[in-house]
């Protein structure tokens, strides 16, 4: 029986690419887990130079960082931006493909609140 080989090394030689750690990035973003986007974060960090350099780059603590990327926290917008930054990257958006309509439908309609304000 052949011997298994640890994908880890290779996947974090390729990752010292930006290029590739975009498109690993994007697909980890695109599973829709935020585990597993946290990991992807995770992965990069270590190939670009460690959660210590990243963390010192993103002006945030090591801890903050650490705890950021555990996957059981829900990072503010503004950090992820912060962590992006640091990696060279760029959070966007775009729409979903086969969506043929941005419009939200709601099945009733708002209820107001209060008396509605008068023009000045």
């Amino acid at each position: 029986m052949a011997k298994s080989v640890p994908f880890r090394p290779d996947l974090i030689k390729r990752l010292k690419t930006p290029a590739v750690a975009a498109s690993y990035l994007n697909a980890a973003l695109e599973e829709g887990d935020d585990k597993y986007l946290m990991k992807a974060l995770r992965n990069v960090a270590e190939a670009q130079g460690g959660i210590t350099c990243l963390a010192a780059a993103a002006h945030m603590s090591r801890t903050t960082l650490y705890r950021t990327l555990s996957g059981n926290h829900h990072p503010k917008v503004q950090t992820l931006r912060a962590i992006m930054d640091a990696l060279g990257a760029k959070l966007s958006i775009s729409p979903i493909k086969g969506k043929t309509t941005a419009t939200l439908k709601c099945a009733k309609k708002p209820v107001s609140r209060g008396r509605p304000r008068e023009a000045t």
